[in-house]
């Protein structure tokens, strides 16, 4: 079954790997109107954040998006920071994982959020 992904800043060579190796369909967003727009047409079973470049941002939309009505769907971080080991709450997601991302990591994530 495939498996529903909202993307949020996520690199295109990440999006391809995954919808090859995971039979994810994925669809992404570059900017917080469109992420907006995307939860509520795409209903994704899963959201994947990059908050490499506009943490800020990505932060506001979590805390956002877990006072929503959308508060059930898994949220994954993808970051580069050094400090990976920051409190999940601080960024109210599921999981966080480290770049360069590891497929088979972040696969294993996804089948066990979705």
């Amino acid at each position: 079954m495939e498996k529903k992904i909202l993307g949020l800043y996520l690199d295109t060579p990440l999006v391809s790997a995954l919808q090859e190796e995971n039979q994810s369909c994925i669809v992404r967003s570059f900017s917080g109107r469109r992420f907006l727009e995307n939860i509520q047409s795409y209903q994704p079973a899963l959201i994947l954040a990059d908050i490499s470049v506009y943490e800020k941002e990505v932060y506001e939309i979590c805390f956002w998006l877990k006072q929503s009505e959308y508060a059930s769907i898994p949220l994954v971080i993808i970051s580069d920071a050094l400090s990976i080991n920051a409190e999940l709450g601080t960024y109210y997601c599921e999981a966080f994982i480290a770049k360069p991302v590891r497929l088979r990591v972040l696969m294993s994530l996804i089948d066990a959020y979705t």
